[in-house]
């Protein structure tokens, strides 16, 4: 066979499938996929975040929610004080009361005890703040806790104000 004829007898199986196209350049070796292994390397939206400022964006959070919690805590202790005062009151206005007055001291007892029904849903709600924030606060915590050990045991520089929060 022929130069020539080889030529096209190549060209011919490079058509129709049965060999390889070779190229001038050679190709790239395959890539070899890389394990998954954590950084502390992180881009949000194109911006680099170092680990430093992940700490203390974790260590917001969890403050914010903590503060949540303690805001819905003493909003509920406020409103269980105003309604043993109602209590009270409904108590001295029973004890005070005079014959012939019944009616308007009925209705007094009346006011007060709708009062005291419309805290009680206050508190409840005020409650189910409080749980829901202390349990975002407890997971914020354990989030910001892994990622402090994980600084640790790679020796990752971390701020002295977090260096305090290790256990």
């Amino acid at each position: 066979m022929t130069p020539i004829e080889r030529k096209y007898s190549e060209l011919g199986a490079q058509l129709h499938g049965r060999a390889p196209i070779p190229t001038s350049v050679p190709l790239p070796p395959p890539t070899i996929p890389k394990p998954a292994v954590p950084t502390a390397q992180m881009t949000v939206q194109g911006i680099d975040l170092a680990p430093a400022a992940r700490l203390g964006a974790l260590a917001a959070v969890r403050d914010q929610h903590r503060a949540r919690a303690r805001m819905a805590s003493d909003k509920m202790h406020a409103i269980r004080e105003q309604i043993s005062e109602r209590e009270l009151r409904i108590k001295l206005v029973a004890e005070r009361a005079t014959p012939g007055f019944e009616i308007e001291v009925e209705a007094q007892v009346a006011v007060l005890e709708s009062e005291i029904s419309q805290l009680r849903a206050a508190q409840m709600t005020a409650q189910a703040e409080a749980a829901e924030a202390g349990e975002a606060a407890g997971e914020a915590d354990r989030l910001f806790k892994s990622a402090l050990k994980f600084c640790d045991e790679r020796g990752i520089t971390v701020s002295v104000i977090f260096a305090g929060e290790r256990r």
